[in-house]
């Protein structure tokens, strides 16, 4: 049965792979920031098949501190992998970096290429009955954006879950 253990033991397990491929070094230990770059896309290209766990690890982690320190001189590499290779384009997703002086550029090109869809859900919200605290139905849905009905059901139910999550 997988649990919440499970899942920690699974996070533990990729944060350890990636730090065992990356561990040879970085700009803090003397490798070129061009070097290390590669040395990342390595990494995350190491599985057969795309592992989205140590790809958004990698992504949080080596890469975001590599756009921050070093974003205004890569960013011609930077820009050039994220066009071209997948799983590199989502790691980059997995940068926030909002004080890397490259955050806006970053933002830009995840944008136009297509890792970012803005959606918008508009409907009317109603009481179901006279009480202080009446549950609620809704009415009058509006969709616009580029999620699809079969993808936004699953979408909603995982925001939903988050919510009731969040406030336990």
């Amino acid at each position: 049965m997988d649990g919440p253990e499970d899942d920690r033991d699974s996070y533990r397990e990729v944060a350890r792979r990636a730090q065992q491929l990356l561990k040879a070094g970085g700009p803090t230990d003397g490798l070129p920031p061009a070097e290390f770059l590669e040395r990342i896309v390595a990494v995350i290209n190491s599985t057969p098949e795309p592992d989205e766990e140590l790809v958004g690890w990698v992504g949080c982690g080596d890469l975001e501190n590599l756009v921050r320190d070093h974003g205004v001189e890569l960013w011609e590499q930077i820009e050039r992998l994220a066009r071209s290779d997948a799983r590199f384009r989502r790691a980059l997703r997995s940068v926030w970096a909002y004080d890397s002086p490259e955050y806006e550029r970053r933002s830009a090109l995840l944008g136009e290429l297509g890792e970012f869809r803005t959606t918008w859900i508009r409907f009317v919200v109603e009481p179901t009955d006279l009480s202080d605290k009446p549950g609620l139905s809704w009415r009058a849905i509006e969709l616009e954006g580029s999620v699809s009905k079969q993808q936004l059901a699953p979408l909603l139910r995982s925001i939903a879950e988050w919510f009731e999550r969040d406030t336990e």
